[in-house]
């Protein structure tokens, strides 16, 4: 699957999970429900990401540092935001110590693609 149809694919998911995250009763607290949208905020925000990434990998030619990167944050969001939702439904697991895991994917993610943008922009201005 290409970045553009999982990150459509993630947004149409986190549509469906912001929906089922408006029933309260879900959560055993507040604190739960502040997970949830954390999580959800999260999925969102790098799902519709990945709609760029996908436009980076086809200007990069395809370079290894933007597939790297997109895999990065495709598995970064997964691990993150999954692992969030799942202590937020009370589903808390060992799973849940790869959290950070997630987080540090979706960082080093973004970098990867940030090198692989800046890459462009030195061989745009090097002709």
């Amino acid at each position: 699957m290409g970045f553009a149809a999982l990150g459509a694919a993630l947004l149409s998911l986190s549509v469906a999970l912001g929906a089922l995250g408006r029933h309260q009763s879900l959560f055993a607290d507040a604190e739960a429900a502040a997970l949830f949208d954390i999580a959800l905020r999260y999925h969102a925000t790098h799902a519709l990401g990945l709609l760029g990434v996908a436009w980076l990998v086809e200007r990069t030619g395809r370079a290894q540092p933007a597939l790297w990167g997109g895999r990065l944050v495709a598995v970064g969001v997964c691990v993150f935001a999954g692992t969030l939702y799942a202590q937020a439904l009370g589903l808390d697991s060992p799973l849940s110590r790869l959290t950070p895991l997630g987080g540090t994917s979706l960082i080093a993610g973004w970098a990867a693609l940030a090198c692989a943008a800046a890459r462009i922009a030195v061989k745009k201005h090097a002709l």
